[in-house]
């Protein structure tokens, strides 16, 4: 690990107000789990002359308690537990995987790691045998120095004095995930706080909404999209009514008016397009006369005498001069399910008619949609997790899809980075400005000014009780001395990473 020189006065961990942390020794081996396998860190023993306390380097208490430019040298994410590398995470969140699938992904490797070393030591045990019976020419006289003929045994996986195998559980690359997302959320907050656009889409849908376990019932997702299909907020709703809206709209009108951009004027709906006409009660037997069918001036007028516009939640909190209008999918789907049944042999061929006759299909727009089908279908819906889980897969998600958008838009003059990593991206845009007078990644800039808006389930909606989520209850306890203990045995081994 890079051992960085400055003057900088170590904090104390007990928070002395004038501390004098100096060396009081090695320490004790740190096990990392990563992608490739386990390796180890020294951590040092630490001493406060002020307070003549010791603790370890890699206390996790001690380490929030030292500046970005130090911490940003470690490898992995340190916990009272175990010890995660940053690849772990960062594949994590790349892939969308749970951490139960993460979780069997990594003891995969790891196990696959020591049967190939199993191996290996076999192998080289059968060189020497063959070299000792003279099979490669001249016969060697290791077998006369040897009191033994039969090979140490290679050990199993959790040997402590051998390989010394760890296994990650799910429950802890849960507590790491959530650790992760609490770091990343203010980065994810703007990034959605600051997306605009003229022309919103908007859907409910249940199949997301399925993953969380809640005892107040089932819940909907709602996504506002903009004209480029980036999302400009995402609320989770217990009842899905115009009223449950408002207050997200409310906040996408202060959002507009801080920034000064132009409102949207256009707004493709799912539901609720139309006005509410007043429809006269119909008499029994009344619609087997033709004349009932009729639409006749006095019908129109009557149906007509109230107000023409809709009382949504977007006209009357964000903008009341937007045009309403209902979007062409849910527009197919209000014929297809007056269908008397999806299994009839000509279902098939009319929905592609349909289809045809209302779209026209781009191939690289489909193409685009398939790999997002593939992304977002990488987590099983149908597995509940919990509210705080589904809380950080959903914003990951959603900060993520924003990003790829602005990648697949290839706009002239954007520099985007490679790699999709919010905080990451902030902290380099800050560090760039103060040393370069100039910002890394000017298309990413994200505003200071908080609008206050709350996405997924941290939304507040009227008249319902507000999801708990609990960010401390995964976490471990703290103690004086960490629970992660290597075994004092691993002490006598090289502390290098496994072959």
């Amino acid at each position: 690990m890079v051992r960085l020189r400055n003057t900088y006065i170590l904090p104390c961990l007990h928070g002395c107000p004038h501390p004098q942390v100096v060396s009081a020794g090695v320490g004790r081996p740190r096990v990392i789990v990563g992608t490739s396998g386990q390796y180890y860190i020294l951590s040092s023993r630490l001493c406060c002359k002020a307070c003549r306390r010791n603790w370890f380097a890699d206390s996790p208490r001690w380490l929030e308690k030292l500046p970005k430019r130090f911490t940003n040298l470690l490898p992995a994410f340190i916990t009272y537990k175990k010890a995660i590398c940053k690849s772990v995470m960062d594949e994590l969140r790349r892939t969308g995987k749970s951490p139960t699938d993460m979780t069997n992904q990594v003891n995969e490797l790891m196990h696959l790691k020591y049967e190939r070393a199993h191996l290996a030591y076999l192998h080289a045990i059968e060189s020497v045998r063959d070299a000792e019976a003279g099979v490669y020419g001249q016969r060697t006289i290791g077998q006369f120095l040897r009191k033994e003929d039969a090979p140490r045994a290679f050990g199993p996986y959790d040997d402590a004095d051998g390989w010394c195998g760890v296994s990650v559980s799910a429950y802890y690359l849960t507590d790491c995930l959530l650790d992760e997302f609490r770091r990343q959320e203010p980065a994810m907050s703007k990034i959605l706080q600051g997306t605009f656009g003229q022309i919103f889409r908007s859907d409910h849908t249940r199949k997301v909404a399925q993953k969380v376990t809640l005892a107040s019932g089932a819940m909907s997702s709602y996504a506002v999209m903009n004209e480029n299909w980036l999302i400009v907020s995402w609320v989770m709703v217990q009842s899905e009514t115009e009223r449950s809206l408002e207050p997200m709209y409310q906040g996408m009108a202060k959002r507009y008016s801080d920034a000064g951009v132009e409102k949207a004027g256009y707004h493709w709906m799912d539901r609720d397009c139309c006005a509410r006409f007043k429809i006269a009660d119909c008499t029994p037997g009344e619609h087997l006369h033709w004349d009932a069918w009729k639409t006749t001036p006095s019908i129109v007028a009557d149906a007509t005498s109230g107000p023409l516009l809709n009382n949504c939640a977007s006209r009357l909190h964000y903008n009341t001069n937007i045009a309403v209008k209902l979007d062409l999918f849910h527009c197919l789907r209000r014929f297809t399910r007056e269908c008397t049944s999806e299994h009839h042999p000509l279902y098939s061929t009319f929905c592609q008619l349909l289809s045809a006759a209302f779209t026209v299909v781009d191939q690289e727009d489909l193409k685009k949609l398939q790999d997002a089908y593939v992304f977002c279908g990488s987590v099983d819906h149908r597995d509940a997790c919990l509210p705080e889980l589904f809380q950080a897969q959903g914003m990951t998600g959603v900060a993520r899809w924003n990003y790829q958008r602005l990648v697949d838009l290839k706009q002239p003059g954007v520099i985007l980075p490679a790699v999709f990593d919010p905080t990451l991206t902030v902290e380099l845009n800050c560090a760039s400005r103060r040393v370069t007078g100039q910002e890394k990644y000017p298309a990413l800039h994200l505003s200071d000014r908080d609008t206050g808006e709350r996405f997924g389930l941290e939304y507040r909606e009227p008249g319902c009780r507000p999801v708990p989520l609990d960010w401390d209850k995964h976490r471990t306890q703290k103690r004086d001395e960490p629970a992660a203990l290597v075994p004092p045995s691993l002490c006598r081994h090289l502390l290098l990473p496994k072959p």
